[in-house]
């Protein structure tokens, strides 16, 4: 009888020694075959509909579009991706080190390469995998006499205040114009429609969404019919993510253009 009981223990024993190894095993598997955890940085100041409000803090009810699109991105793929919000130059310093792992949304410019990856190869943009289209336009007074045609303005004797380091600084300088970049835009619309500035360059929706919210303070504020240029946007990845993982990478990029072509995910656009 005694013999039997330690047999009896000493199998009880095995059985749990082989259960504890054995989830050991299955849970070292999972967690070696587990997604990575990424972090993911967007701008804090409001870029509306595509990130909405100023600050580091997210909305937790209708954050932005590009927002929306990135949490669907990571539902489809089951990733954990956490979002914060940057300035957004020091978000592209951040990517460049590998501090994050994506930065959205970016317009293409040669110059980022050196900060992180773009969704195609080589010197030439392709829309294929962007996030989504923009376009800028500039805002002026309503007694101004600048116009654009689409190619160029009637003089180029004026200046012009742009969100901090936008790309659209850099066309517009192309076009011989002084250009002053700033963290806050709204107190320079306001200086605009006192007829104290020459032209604020925004993009549209966003400058769109000013001109609504403060309605009184910028009725004297007007935007040019014709838009400054059409621009593609892009999640940009960390050189250092997409070399650890690229075929991940790919899945990122690839899912961002699904996305945004499903019709279901459109319908969110309503909520904006």
């Amino acid at each position: 009888m005694k013999s039997t009981l330690i047999q009896n223990c000493w199998i009880s024993l095995a059985i749990v020694i082989f259960s504890s190894v054995s989830q050991s095993l299955f849970a070292g598997e999972v967690h070696g075959n587990a997604r990575p955890s990424l972090v993911f940085a967007f701008q804090d100041t409001d870029n509306y509909p595509f990130q909405v409000g100023n600050g580091a803090d997210i909305r937790e009810k209708r954050p932005g579009i590009a927002v929306d699109q990135i949490r669907e991105v990571a539902s489809r793929l089951n990733l954990d991706i956490e979002l914060v919000r940057v300035p957004w130059k020091r978000g592209l310093v951040m990517l460049k080190k590998g501090r994050i792992d994506g930065l959205f949304s970016a317009s293409y410019q040669k110059a980022r390469r050196q900060y992180g990856r773009y969704p195609f190869d080589g010197e030439k943009e392709s829309s294929e995998l962007r996030s989504y289209s923009n376009s800028y336009s500039l805002f002026i007074h309503k007694d101004s006499g600048i116009s654009w045609d689409g190619t160029s303005f009637n003089r180029q004797e004026f200046r012009v205040f742009v969100p901090l380091g936008f790309s659209i600084a850099n066309d517009l300088k192309k076009h011989g114009l002084l250009v002053n970049e700033s963290s806050d835009v709204l107190p320079f619309l306001k200086m605009l429609s006192k007829n104290r500035v020459d032209a604020v360059a925004l993009l549209t929706p966003s400058g769109q969404s000013y001109l609504s919210k403060h309605k009184d303070e910028l009725s004297s504020v007007r935007m040019l019919p014709t838009p400054l240029v059409n621009k593609d946007y892009y999640l940009m990845l960390s050189h250092q993510f997409v070399a650890k993982d690229a075929p991940l990478a790919s899945q990122i990029w690839a899912t961002i253009a699904a996305v945004r072509d499903d019709p279901v995910f459109h319908e969110r656009f309503s909520l904006y």
